[in-house]
This record gives C-alpha cells, sequence and structure tokens, in this order.
C-alpha cells in the first residue's frame, strides 16, 4: 500500500513538472516543484539548473509580461507564496535563496496623471538570502552576498556582503561570504 502511494506521488509530481517545464523559456535540468505554481505572461523566464520551487501551502506567481525577461540562476531556492513579477526584467543569481511570502516588482504596475507604469530593472546578484516576507521594488540592485532580512523593504541598492533590515533597511552587518 505505501509503494503505490508513493509511486502515484511520484507520478503527480511527473506530471506537474512537465506542465510548468513547458511555461519556461528555458529550463536547465533539476527542476523541483512542490504543489502547483502559476508560472504565466508573454515574455520569457529563463531558469539555470536545479531550480526549487515549493508551492505549498501558498503558491509561487511568476509573471513576465510582453517584453519582459525573467532570468533564473543556477541552484536557487525559492519558497511558498514567492510573487516575481517583471515588465522589464529581473534577474535572480546563482545560489540564491527567497523566503517565503517575498515579492519582487520591476515595476510599480499603475502610471500617474494618465502616464503609462515606468518598470525598472532588479538584479539580485550571487548567493544572496532575502528573508522571509521581504518586498524587493524596482529599480534595486543587490549585491553578491548580501542577506535581507526578513519583512525587509528594498527601495535602494544593496552593496555586496552586506546584511540589511527593516524598513527602511539600514545596514545591520557584512558577512564574508554570504549566507551558509
Amino acid at each position: 500500500m505505501e509503494k503505490l502511494a508513493k509511486a502515484r506521488a511520484s507520478f503527480s509530481q511527473k506530471i506537474i513538472y512537465e506542465k510548468y517545464k513547458r511555461k519556461f523559456s528555458s529550463v536547465a535540468p533539476g527542476l523541483s516543484i512542490g504543489g502547483k505554481p502559476l508560472i504565466y505572461g508573454q515574455g520569457k523566464i529563463l531558469a539555470g539548473r536545479n531550480l526549487h520551487l515549493t508551492s505549498i501551502p501558498f503558491p509561487i506567481e511568476i509573471f513576465a509580461g510582453e517584453n519582459a525577461l525573467i532570468k533564473i540562476g543556477d541552484d536557487v531556492g525559492i519558497g511558498t507564496g514567492v510573487v516575481i513579477a517583471a515588465l522589464q526584467r529581473i534577474e535572480i543569481g546563482n545560489h540564491t535563496l527567497i523566503s517565503d511570502q517575498t515579492t519582487i516588482y520591476d515595476s510599480d504596475w499603475h502610471g500617474i496623471d494618465g502616464n503609462p507604469a515606468k518598470p525598472s530593472p532588479v538584479i539580485i546578484g550571487s548567493h544572496v538570502w532575502i528573508g522571509v516576507k521581504s518586498i524587493i521594488l524596482k529599480g534595486v540592485n543587490i549585491g553578491e552576498g548580501a542577506i535581507v532580512g526578513a519583512g525587509s523593504v528594498v527601495t535602494k541598492d544593496v552593496s555586496a556582503n552586506t546584511i540589511v533590515g527593516g524598513n527602511p533597511p539600514r545596514k545591520i552587518g557584512s558577512t564574508k561570504t554570504g549566507w551558509t
């Protein structure tokens, strides 16, 4: 009975994998999906090897607008309830962890005084850790090895190997090698 349950779970996981694999413009080997993420849009989503999406109990939402690009590096972990949405470009470096319920936007998603929305790229370096329930807004660059504390609202660049936290985030430390 236990073998049958494991076989069914494995088969179900394979079907989910195949369904969402087609939503990426490019995905290297090792895509791991837990749950049912929402991956959609007309733009391109490129993923490196060993991308881990864990969307139980909250779905992950990855949206690329018509001319947008979302580029995810190798060995990236994305937790439950994460939203990544681009009108222009979002890049996530290798070996980066994005904790549960984090939001990353490259646009305000609305205009002001009749003007269109003004997107600005978000670039997240390699070996970065973004804490739970953080918000990363348009135009932000987060340097390699940086750590963003839980609940931070990041509106300005974060230097490499810097630990920030709060709203607005302020430097609370530094690291030589990033997270371990």
